[in-house]
């Protein structure tokens, strides 16, 4: 097996290469996706930079990406042929994760995180996951369901009552999660993406929040715990009540650095609550995309 991944790893750069200009090729193998290592819920992959929606509890933005968003500068093919040029990255084993410092399926970018996914499918089988706030709209689900008919899509609600407040330029929950309906009817793995946790806001709404999923086909969830940062905790304040926050951090964080705060009997509630509900319970993203 593990002769014949590495037979097929080498047949994708090979194919790929000739499909690109020798440009194309440098590009790609200078491009961070060519290099980086995967982290545990697989190998990041990037659809744009930045992101619009000014979630206040986003944690980007102390990373240094920008409030905008542009679509990522290469291809489908290039990026295809970095990952596979990616000496960490192995075809129909690595996780993909799309989503994890942009918004994928943002106006801006979806056709294009669409191609990418498609085209990474394609050529390396990687099984791969989204997370997304975004509209999906009928054509990128026709186009997944093309290219990528096992692609897990996780839809991120942590308020419905606090949205407009804590996710301002987002479109609201109920839309959100209309659009995935169109997923779940297409027969992909959707799931709902309970992450973060915020202390005082979503344990409160967690009911309604299930029955809003469950009302557009949604059985399965993933829960995270909330990620605090001086900056993301200090533009929540001006939304919602912190206190709880505060009072569960392990200590302040210093400069961009980003501490989770202590949330797992928060985690443990709420997951005991959606088992009494019927739904599937996933501690981790990488847990769904399996």
């Amino acid at each position: 097996m593990l002769v014949a991944l590495y037979k097929r790893k080498r047949k994708v750069v090979e194919e790929l290469s000739s499909k690109l200009s020798p440009e194309e090729r440098k590009e790609a193998l200078l491009d961070g996706h060519a290099k980086r290592k995967p982290r545990p819920c697989g190998i990041t992959i990037h659809t744009g930079i930045g992101c619009d929606y000014a979630c206040r509890y986003c944690y980007i933005y102390d990373m240094g990406f920008p409030a905008k968003v542009s679509p990522y500068p290469r291809s489908a093919l290039q990026l295809a042929y970095a990952l596979a040029s990616n000496p960490y990255v192995v075809p129909m084993r690595t996780f993909a994760a799309y989503g994890s410092v942009t918004e994928p399926f943002h106006p801006a970018t979806s056709r294009k995180a669409a191609e990418y996914i498609v085209e990474v499918y394609r050529y390396l089988s990687l099984p791969s996951q989204v997370s997304t706030k975004s509209v999906i709209d009928e054509e990128v689900v026709k186009m997944l369901a093309a290219g990528d008919p096992k692609l897990n899509i996780l839809v991120t609600v942590v308020t419905v009552s606090r949205a407009a407040a804590l996710e301002p330029r987002a479109p609201p929950p109920e839309t959100r999660l209309e659009s995935a309906s169109r997923a779940v009817k297409a027969g992909f793995p959707v799931y709902l993406f309970v992450r973060p946790i915020i202390p005082g806001v979503t344990d409160r709404e967690f009911s309604e929040i299930l029955e809003a999923a469950e009302s557009y086909g949604i059985r399965g969830l993933v829960l995270g715990t909330f990620r605090a940062t001086r900056s993301n905790v200090e533009r929540m304040s001006a939304a919602i009540d912190v206190a709880e926050i505060r009072a569960r951090l392990p200590r302040t964080p210093r400069g961009s650095e980003q501490v989770n705060i202590h949330g797992e009997d928060l985690k443990k509630k709420l997951a005991e609550e959606a088992v009494k509900r019927g739904f599937k319970v996933f501690s981790t993203a990488c847990e769904a995309n399996v």
